[in-house]
This record gives C-alpha cells, structure tokens and sequence, in this order.
C-alpha cells in the first residue's frame, strides 16, 4: 500500500496516474477529510506531511489545495450561519496580500527543504495551539492584518494554514464560529490558490480533473467528520488532532 521512499534525495512527481499513488493518496485523503469535518482545519496538513516523505512537495501540494476544496461542498453549508464576518474580511484581505510571497517560495525552494519547511512550520504551530493560550478580548485590526499577512507567506510556501487556524480558534468566540470561521477563510484562499498556480502553469487541467476525483474519498471523510463533530466533545478530538499533527511533523522533520 505505501510507496517506497526513495533512496536518492530526488523526490518523484505526485502524478495521480498510477494505481498504488492513487490508492495511497485516496486513503491519505480520507482520514484527512475526517479530521478537517470535525474539527474544521488539520486535513490539508495531514496530507502534505504525509505525502510530501514520498512526493516532491510542489507536486503534492497542488494537488492538496484542489483535493481540499472538494470539503467546501459539505462545510459551507453547516457553517453558513456562524462565521463573523468582520474577522473574515480583514483577515482573508491580509493573507492575499502575502499569498505571492510565499507562491514565489514554494516554486523557488529546494524539494528537500520545502519538505522540512513544512513540517517545521506545522511543529510550531500545533506547539502554539497545544499550550491553549486565548485572547480574553477581541484583538485589535492591526493585529488581524499581520496575522493574515503572515498566514499568507505561510499558507502560499506550504499550504499549511495553521497560522490562521490558532487566531481564529485563540480569538474569544465559540468553537462553532471559530470553526466556521477557519472554513469560510479556507474557501476563499483554496480557490485563489488553485487560479494561481493553473496561471503559473502548475496545475494541469489533467492536474485539476484527477485530484477532483480523488476529493469524493476526502468529501466521504469530510462527511464523516461533520457528522461526528455534532454528536462529540470537541476538545477531546481537537487535542488528539494536535498530538497526531505533531507526530507527523517530527517525522517530516528526522526522516
């Protein structure tokens, strides 16, 4: 079922043409969209950790940003009436500002370290998140324009998206809205994205129809995660969630 790490420091392609690559990737992207249902962020991350031991990582993480955006079709509508919309603007016009910043990054770094970048920048978030520390008042607009700024380097070098994730989640609101709120922030930067690299030449349109297909295993994930999320103590999973990111980091990292 897993692919062979290769022995040279030359990482192939994720190509989604052959059937072992797609059998892994689709159940990569099941357990990932099950973790991005429930709790509202985690799957693209678990993919890219996953998948970049094996794959060159501008290879995988263009196929992540479309696989993700398949989830949109299930978590906009259960999330439709608790986002705020103020946080998302600012910080959604923020983070687009920095997305070229990072896009350039991802396309220049060496495979090798971009791996390692993206384990690293995914260690440091969930140690962030692990220590539980919250805003006890809603911070000030300077404030959310250099957390999405930062996001934007981040998210467009990596497609890790934790950066965002730990201030929508620290931010003094419920979980139902600081999980919505992750999701309507994700929705507008996966699809901007996704136009930026088929521009760039880097998502095919066989690319785009591939990966599109392997989304039903994560949208089923997805599905699955929603469907938990309403029936579960939420901060038990979450903090689950934040060990196993951790672990996949620290393997990102040694390996």
């Amino acid at each position: 079922m897993f692919p062979a790490v290769p022995s040279t420091r030359v990482l192939p392609d994720l190509t989604l043409d052959e059937p072992r690559m797609i059998a892994f990737t689709g159940a990569t992207a099941f357990v990932a969209g099950l973790v991005r249902g429930f709790s509202g962020f985690g799957g693209p991350a678990i993919m890219a950790l996953v998948l970049t031991q094996f794959y060159n990582p501008l290879s995988v993480l263009t196929k992540v940003v479309i696989i993700d955006a398949v989830s949109y079709l299930l978590l906009v509508p259960s999330t439709a009436r608790e986002f705020n919309r103020r946080v998302i603007a600012i910080v959604t016009l923020a983070t687009l500002a920095g997305l070229p910043i990072g896009t350039y990054l991802l396309v220049e770094m060496d495979p090798l370290v971009l791996k390692r970048a993206i384990a690293g920048a995914v260690a440091a978030c969930v140690a962030v998140m692990l220590l539980g520390g919250r805003f006890r008042v809603s911070p000030s607009v300077a404030v959310h324009l250099a957390v999405g700024l930062l996001a934007g380097v981040v998210l467009g070098a990596t497609y890790i998206a934790l950066v965002a994730m730990i201030f929508f989640f620290s931010l003094p609101a419920s979980g139902a809205e600081s999980r919505a709120n992750a999701v309507y922030w994700g929705i507008v930067l996966s699809y901007v994205l996704i136009a930026t690299h088929m521009a760039l030449g880097n998502i095919t349109v066989d690319d785009l129809w591939r990966a599109t297909l392997l989304g039903v295993f994560y949208l089923a994930g997805t599905g699955a995660g929603v469907w938990w999320f309403r029936r579960t103590a939420e901060r038990e999973f979450r903090r689950a969630v934040l060990w196993l990111l951790l672990g996949l980091a620290t393997i990102g990292l040694v390996v």
